[in-house]
């Protein structure tokens, strides 16, 4: 029995030593005692940040508006032109287009419309004879103040004069030349000079002028 209570001994005695040499070797060291000279040490300083600069003033002498010159001359306009006298052609207002006659515009309309392969053959035979005016035709202008030669299609005035029950062209001046040859204006003047266009509705002693754009 003596034998055995001492084989239990240094066993336990064995396995307590292990477990002491177990938990020794699992702690963590502890940790090493800073240096006097370290601890001397003073803080470390950052450098200031620097201040920060104004920005440079904008050059206000770009905004400064430029002298101003003189005042430009008022525009110059020359003399009123005389009004037309009563009784003329030139003193009757023109018409714009001839729907604001009603019926009897129309009717002259589809009259025009009528004559405009006659007016295309004026055209050619004035080409034929170099745009001359024919000895047999009578070249009229308007008289109205300010009328001149443009580019483009040419317009005449057509004076119209209702009578009983009709639309009668008295004359067609031109208002606009354009690029048509007075000798094609010419024969188209006479063309039209004299058609007369039934229209009931017409009422008698009116007088109108209507501007007609020619064209071959």
């Amino acid at each position: 029995m003596t034998k055995i209570a001492v084989a239990v001994g240094a066993i336990l005695l064995l396995a307590g030593g292990a477990m002491l040499a177990v938990y020794l070797m699992s702690r963590e060291p502890a940790p090493a005692a800073a240096s006097p000279a370290v601890l001397a040490l003073p803080p470390a300083t950052q450098d200031p940040a620097p201040a920060p600069t104004a920005a440079p003033a904008p050059d206000l002498s770009r905004l400064t508006p430029a002298p101003l010159g003189p005042p430009p001359s008022p525009p110059v306009y020359g003399p009123r032109p005389p009004e037309p006298p009563p009784g003329t052609w030139e003193a009757v207002p023109p018409v714009p287009r001839l729907g604001r006659l009603g019926p009897p515009g129309a009717a002259l309309n589809v009259r025009l419309n009528e004559l405009q392969s006659s007016i295309a053959t004026c055209f050619a035979q004035a080409s034929a004879r170099g745009g001359r005016v024919a000895e047999t035709d009578n070249y009229t202008e308007t008289k109205d103040a300010g009328q001149v030669a443009e580019q483009g299609a040419a317009v005449l005035m057509l004076h119209v004069e209702a009578t009983a029950g009709a639309l009668r062209i008295i004359d067609a001046p031109v208002d606009t030349q354009g690029s048509a040859s007075p000798g094609a204006i010419a024969c188209v003047q006479g063309l039209l000079r004299g058609q007369v266009v039934p229209a009931p509705d017409a009422r008698t002693g009116e007088r109108y002028r209507i501007p007609h754009v020619v064209t071959p």
